[in-house]
Parts: structure tokens; C-alpha cells; sequence
């Protein structure tokens, strides 16, 4: 337990007692922070830079991260080109990918145009366990841009 003057916080199932997701941030975090600490296989990094791009975008922190998430997100999937093994169908996927890096503004756009185009180039199942978070994305990025 930490207090402050004005407030108490406990921290109990996820929660804060101020009602803030104090689970929600510790997700966000680990979701950044797995890409940087360790080579992941497409699927989890895909996961990962969702759920970190989710958290980032829904805590307001858009305008201040999107650039450097945008680069970070980016460098990784064109990392994952030039070594396509591991890539589902890398001859169309591939092309994809580096279209969305290069056809979209640095910035949040970016973000959601790898992202969808790495999509399509890891499992069915992993595609599908990220669709809700690419749903709650896409409406306020294309809102946003346009």
C-alpha cells in the first residue's frame, strides 16, 4: 500500500481503488518491453506490438509515442522481411509489409498499416486473437488521420 496525502491507493485484483486498470498498465509494459529484450517469433511479436499499440493509444499517450512506436514497430517487421522463414506466405506478405511502412505517415497510421499487413503473415490463430484489439484501434486511428 502507498499513500499520499491527498489519496490511498490499494492495489487489489488489478484495480487501484481510484479505479484505475493498474493490471491494464503492467500488460502494456510487458508488451512493449518482450520485442526489445528478446527476438520473439512473428506471432508473439505481432501479439505484443498490439496489445503495447492498444495500450499506448488508449491511455492518451498517442500524440507523444506514436512516432517512436511507429519506428520501433516498423524496424522490427522489417527485420522479420529480410529473414522471411518463419513468415506465412512471405512472397506476398513480405511485399505487404514494406508497402505499408513506406505508403502510410510515420506516426500512428504507420502502426496500423504493419500491423494489419504482419497479419496476414503469422497463424490463422494468432491473427483471430487480435482482431478485438485491431477493431478498437482502427476507429480511432482512421478518425484521427482523417
Amino acid at each position: 500500500m502507498r499513500r499520499s496525502s491527498r489519496q490511498t491507493w490499494q492495489i487489489s485484483k488489478g484495480t487501484a481503488r481510484n479505479g484505475r486498470n493498474v493490471q491494464g498498465t503492467w500488460v502494456g509494459l510487458a508488451a512493449l518491453m518482450a520485442p526489445v529484450q528478446r527476438r520473439l517469433a512473428p506471432d508473439q511479436l505481432l501479439v505484443c506490438h498490439v496489445v503495447a499499440a492498444r495500450y499506448l493509444h488508449r491511455v492518451k499517450l498517442g500524440k507523444f509515442t506514436g512516432a517512436v512506436f511507429a519506428d520501433l514497430v516498423t524496424d522490427e517487421w522489417l527485420d522479420r522481411c529480410d529473414h522471411p522463414a518463419q513468415l506465412v506466405m512471405p512472397r506476398i506478405t513480405v511485399p505487404d509489409i514494406r508497402r505499408a511502412e513506406t505508403s502510410t505517415a510515420r506516426g500512428w497510421p504507420r502502426i496500423l498499416a504493419v500491423l494489419e499487413a504482419a497479419r496476414n503473415a503469422v497463424s490463422v490463430v494468432s491473427a483471430r486473437s487480435v482482431s478485438d484489439f485491431f477493431a478498437a484501434l482502427r476507429e480511432p486511428v482512421e478518425n484521427r488521420s482523417g
